[in-house]
């Protein structure tokens, strides 16, 4: 399948030649690491980011866009907008403007990412569905365009393009293994009790894992598509994502943040 007008396949074999001899050795399989923390802002988000802006562009231009975030999420709102620039037309120039709004435990070094973009921080107490909650409500009284998480199928489709890539979408045999951080993990019960959860329903404890961690909207279409997609589950310790992190650091080279290592150290987990 062509990406960017180059063929994938051949970057599948250079991937498995490159990391074979370290990731066999440890798992006893095969494994192809999809390199999304080398995205221009870290993660896969600007993904969603960008196909959700792009359909969006006008009402993007002319109102605004207004986005609920922990960090990766704003950040990749606030470098999709940098990247689609300032148009020239008949009204004069347009850029899009970005707001976040955050938790009040979003991490210092991104919220300085999305203030260096020139984004409006706007900080809200408690967790991330308050922040989430706050977005949908500035929307509504001012016009702008929400830009989701998670709870939008316009950014769930460009998150869902890394299947494309990994060729993933079309092949039946594909199981999808979904990993969560056992300090907070609302989606998992949430899908094991058969609704979403409130956030205060659930056990929650500080994780490594910021960029997962958290609840989840009432009835979020997210929800949906875990319960119908996800074929296993698995439940990874604070330890286990610190080691994840540790040998992606030491054998990689690569320095990843704990969200990043939970697929790893799930992965590590279900073949020990």
């Amino acid at each position: 399948m062509p990406l960017g007008g180059r063929p994938l396949f051949p970057e599948i074999v250079n991937a498995h030649h490159r990391i074979a001899p370290h990731v066999v050795d440890l798992t006893g399989a095969s494994v192809f690491l999809k390199h999304e923390h080398h995205q221009i802002t870290g993660s896969f988000k600007l993904r969603g980011a960008l196909n959700k802006i792009l359909a969006n562009e006008s009402a993007c231009r002319d109102k605004g866009v207004i986005v609920a975030s922990s960090g990766n999420h704003g950040i990749a709102c606030c470098a999709a907008a940098a990247k689609l620039g300032t148009t020239h037309g008949e009204n004069g120039e347009k850029t899009i403007s970005v707001t976040v709004c955050v938790p009040s435990s979003v991490s210092e070094a991104k919220r300085s990412l999305m203030e260096h973009y020139g984004a409006h921080i706007i900080t809200v107490e408690g967790d991330c569905v308050n922040s989430e909650a706050r977005a949908r409500r500035e929307a509504d009284e001012r016009g702008m365009v929400l830009v989701h998480p998670y709870n939008d199928m316009q950014v769930m489709a460009g998150q869902g393009t890394i299947g494309i890539e990994l060729n993933a979408v079309q092949n039946p045999h594909c199981l999808v293994v979904a990993c969560h951080a056992a300090n907070s993990c609302v989606m998992y019960e949430s899908l094991k009790a058969g609704r979403t959860l409130a956030a205060d329903e659930v056990d929650q404890k500080p994780t490594l894992c910021d960029g997962v961690a958290g609840g989840i909207e009432h009835n979020c279409v997210t929800f949906v598509h875990c319960r119908d997609v996800i074929d296993h589950h698995v439940v990874v310790s604070e330890a286990e994502v610190r080691e994840a992190m540790k040998w992606m650091a030491e054998s990689e080279h690569f320095i990843v943040e704990g969200a990043a290592a939970l697929a790893v150290a799930g992965l590590v987990k279900s073949l020990r």
